[in-house]
């Protein structure tokens, strides 16, 4: 797949190049963190609590297992902002795969870019706290710079209306703030009923064995 020159961009002013597939836009914005985990890429992405982050992997090699099935993901979708790593594996080499690593971003329309010095970018985030930054094949203005945590991010990653799980065992209210789907399987594995609600919800006046509140 052809490839363009991109880079982030931090708001304190540092810049890491690399490489990103033609097919993405010009300018992509978010919060930059990072990750250490070897494994795991598909869990993270989908994780709600990284909605408008950029996640840096600090391990070397990402996207060699591919994608699996919706059953292993944290939530329906990818809530991330975007995927800063050093390199991309072109081949998924595990049987599950049902998707490669670049085609699945792509159908969710998320921003990759690679051949990131991650180790460095690591560094510089962790002696300065979370960073808001840019992605983009463009010079980069100050007035670009967003800060994800200033918009409604737990309404946007919550659940809009009451969901049931379960018919039998406790009955466990789970306040949804960006649950991940782990938690809820590893409830019903364990004999509880749930209703899962938005973050908004009023319980008080609901019968209920247990409360669960998700972050």
């Amino acid at each position: 797949m052809l490839m363009k020159n991109t880079k982030i961009t931090l708001q304190s002013g540092e810049v890491f190049h690399g490489k990103s597939p033609v097919w993405q836009k010009s300018l992509y914005q978010g919060e930059i963190v990072f990750t250490t985990g070897m494994t795991g890429y598909v869990e993270t992405l989908t994780d709600p609590s990284y909605a408008a982050q950029f996640v840096v992997f600090t391990y070397p090699l990402i996207g060699n297992y591919g994608v699996p099935s919706k059953k292993q993901w944290e939530s329906s979708k990818i809530h991330a902002a975007g995927v800063v790593i050093a390199q991309e594996a072109l081949f998924a080499c595990h049987a599950e795969s049902l998707s490669l690593f670049r085609e699945w971003l792509r159908t969710q329309d998320i921003p990759l870019i690679t051949g990131v010095d991650t180790r460095t970018l690591t560094l510089k985030i962790r002696s300065r706290g979370v960073i808001p930054a840019t992605l983009s094949d463009e010079h980069i203005f100050s007035s670009e710079f967003i800060d994800p945590n200033a918009s409604d991010l737990v309404r946007k990653v919550s659940i809009n209306t009451p969901v049931y799980l379960g018919e039998q065992g406790p009955r466990i209210i789970a306040v949804d703030c960006g649950m991940k789907e782990s938690i809820t399987r590893h409830l019903l594995q364990s004999g509880f009923a749930i209703k899962r609600v938005p973050f908004d919800y009023d319980y008080t006046e609901e019968e209920f064995d247990g409360l669960f509140i998700s972050n």
